[in-house]
């Protein structure tokens, strides 16, 4: 399967192999919520169905008709996959993530042939093949990519992006079906690598690691549509941070891929509304990069992209947040033990669908989704 551009300039010529096993998915993020229902209230479930959360109700609780109360949403759509699944093969990727139902998987990746980066989607049942929606430009090394709660605007952080010449990286926001790219005015200088996104006070706001004009890691807060950019936490020349991501409560997560004595990496967790940092009490996690990181919806779960400590092969830890046990999923142990560079891992915003990224397996790269 070959891989198509949305209407951009210059094609790509990777190929890719989309064999995601998937049942139920939604065409996008509109598709399927709350049915035709409301109006004069035929539907029981009511609803304008086109919007994810089951649109305007209208008149209609009753299932016979009438004039019932208000007619609720059929809830956001969302697909079901089975375990780990090849999403795209070929090329380096760096990191991935899902929509928001989890249909459609959104990457970074670095073609070496055409010497260019890109961001690409593909759908989660690989009906659609790869479609490149950026290529090249202001793209230098998008280590990171989230989507916003909407699904319709793609955040890219890439620590090498040069607007001032000085070489030390930009945020750029995208719109998920293609289109322009734009960066984030506040986001120049920081370096920034992995992100994650929250809607708060009705806004994007970014999340990301980065390092300061000092060369000091850090992680920055800073408004989707532009500003200055706050820093939460400054750590120390020895650390290195990479993955984050954001429990429900505000807590924020991140890997120190480099804080320990023993160069192994560690979660760090910066409580809301805190200015310190703390690790995790886990020891010899290792990573590769750019780290990923993911929680749960239940926020119960932390999933770390990384390497088993003996093989340094491919894993994707599973940590329990109370009691910080881990549970290491290969997946299909005839294929991810063989791989070794483990890189970027993100969440679906409304379910429980991770996409994750490893930059050399297979023939070059594989994006994977998970579901577990």
């Amino acid at each position: 399967m070959t891989w198509e551009r949305s209407p951009q300039p210059t094609a790509a010529a990777w190929t890719v192999l989309a064999v995601l096993a998937a049942v139920g998915c939604g065409d996008d993020t509109t598709d399927g919520g709350g049915g035709n229902g409301g109006g004069n209230g035929g539907e029981p479930q009511g609803g304008n169905g086109g919007e994810p959360q089951g649109g305007d109700g209208g008149n209609g609780g009753e299932p016979q008709g009438g004039n019932g109360g208000d007619g609720g949403g059929g809830g956001p759509p969302t697909c079901s996959l089975d375990g780990f699944n090849d999403v795209a093969e070929g090329n380096t990727p760096f990191d991935a993530t899902p929509s928001p139902d989890g249909c459609t998987i959104y990457f970074t990746a670095y073609d070496a042939a055409a010497e260019q980066a890109g961001v690409y989607s593909t759908d989660a049942d690989g009906g659609s093949g790869v479609i490149a929606l950026e290529e090249g430009g202001e793209l230098v090394s998008p280590f990171g990519i989230a989507t916003n709660a909407d699904g319709d605007t793609l955040y890219i952080a890439d620590p090498a992006a040069d607007e001032d010449d000085s070489d030390r990286g930009l945020v750029f926001s995208l719109p998920s079906s293609g289109g322009t790219l734009a960066a984030v005015a506040g986001s120049a200088g920081l370096s920034p690598r992995s992100l994650e996104v929250r809607t708060e006070g009705g806004a994007d706001q970014i999340y990301f690691t980065g390092r300061t004009a000092a060369g000091l890691p850090a992680v920055y807060k800073l408004a989707g549509a532009g500003g200055t950019a706050a820093a939460l936490f400054t750590g120390e020349t020895s650390s290195d941070f990479s993955g984050i991501t954001l429990a429900s409560n505000g807590d924020v997560y991140f890997v120190d891929t480099s804080g320990t004595t023993s160069g192994a990496a560690r979660i760090m967790l910066l409580e809301s509304g805190s200015g310190d940092a703390t690790p995790l009490a886990l020891e010899d996690l290792r990573v590769g990069y750019p780290a990923g990181l993911a929680i749960t919806l239940d926020d119960q779960t932390l999933w770390l992209s990384g390497l088993d400590p003996a093989t340094l092969t491919d894993v994707v830890f599973q940590i329990d947040v109370d009691t910080l046990t881990i549970v290491r999923n290969t997946g299909d142990p005839d294929t991810l033990t063989n791989f070794s560079e483990s890189a970027g891992l993100h969440r679906a915003k409304n379910i429980d669908i991770f996409a994750w990224a490893d930059s050399r397996a297979g023939a070059g790269g594989t994006v994977f989704a998970i579901q577990p």
